[in-house]
């Protein structure tokens, strides 16, 4: 008997409750995630934007511009982001989750992530070293999230392999390695994760703009405000609703893991009570 075609005999994945809980907290994530990496850049879009008008729109509505940064200072906050998210975050992410449950190490990034948004943007992000700051523990933070998917999928790929070989080879079962994972079973998470995901990053810059433009519509005194004593006040305010979006995004998705974990929880005790009644 041939290799079973993909999307064909492993379909059993779709009725993991756990699953689906987890798309959910993964979507939440992608709708707080790229509002930071858009609008912490400032002078640095306007070099590289032909369009004078486009250009100075971005520069207007960037974060740091309204900061008073020059262009390689401001580039300093973009590349601590990228540096520490591509470098640092993934990398001690992807180690964790093969050493701890992705339930709750996947809770505590969401959550460290919203305390950061909050706190380090929010509150202390009126200067130079508080946009630093956040830049560095976002990327850190924040993208990791990604890494612990492979923890999430590996276990029911190698669940719905094994339920898959034992109906195709049910006379050879006992021979077979409980313990494989399906390629293609894994691809397919991934891709819905992908899926969910790409929805936050599609609709999370219009929300963002609509936020920051309820400000525009407020007094003009807002716009020559220069005394900033916390992050939520840079601009005259304007980005305080996008800050606490970005926050409330990452503090539901620390809420809908935490009903993950539990469940996951529950389901270990009542299989690991089965073994011993068994035994």
């Amino acid at each position: 008997m041939g290799p079973t075609p993909r999307g064909r005999g492993n379909a059993e994945w779709t009725k993991s409750i756990s699953f689906w809980i987890l798309v959910l907290a993964n979507t939440f994530q992608g709708f707080g995630y790229f509002v930071p990496i858009v609008w912490l850049p400032s002078k640095l879009c306007h070099t590289l934007l032909k369009d004078e008008r486009i250009s100075k729109l971005i520069f207007y509505l960037a974060f740091a511009s309204d900061l008073n940064l020059n262009s390689s200072t401001s580039s300093i906050a973009l590349a601590l982001l990228n540096c520490g998210g591509s470098v640092i975050g993934r990398l001690a992410t992807g180690y964790l989750s093969d050493k701890i449950n992705p339930w709750f190490l996947g809770l505590s990034i969401l959550a460290s992530t919203s305390a950061a948004t909050f706190i380090l943007w929010g509150v202390l992000s009126y200067d130079l070293a508080g946009l630093l700051s956040f830049s560095l523990a976002y990327g850190i933070l924040a993208s990791g999230w990604t890494s612990t998917w492979n923890g999430f999928t590996k276990p029911l790929s190698r669940k719905y392999m094994y339920a898959l070989i034992r109906w195709q080879y049910s006379n050879f079962v006992n021979s077979l390695n409980p313990l494989a994972n399906d390629p293609n079973l894994s691809t397919t998470l991934f891709g819905v994760l992908l899926f969910s995901r790409g929805i936050g990053n599609i609709f999370s810059t219009p929300i963002s703009s609509a936020l920051t433009s309820l400000h525009s519509n407020s007094t003009t005194s807002s716009f020559t405000h220069t005394s900033n004593h916390l992050g939520f006040d840079v601009g005259g305010g304007k980005f305080e609703k996008m800050i606490v979006y970005v926050g409330m995004c990452f503090a539901g998705a620390a809420l809908i893991a935490l009903v993950g974990w539990v469940m996951d929880a529950a389901i270990r005790r009542r299989s690991f009570g089965r073994q011993e009644q068994q035994s």
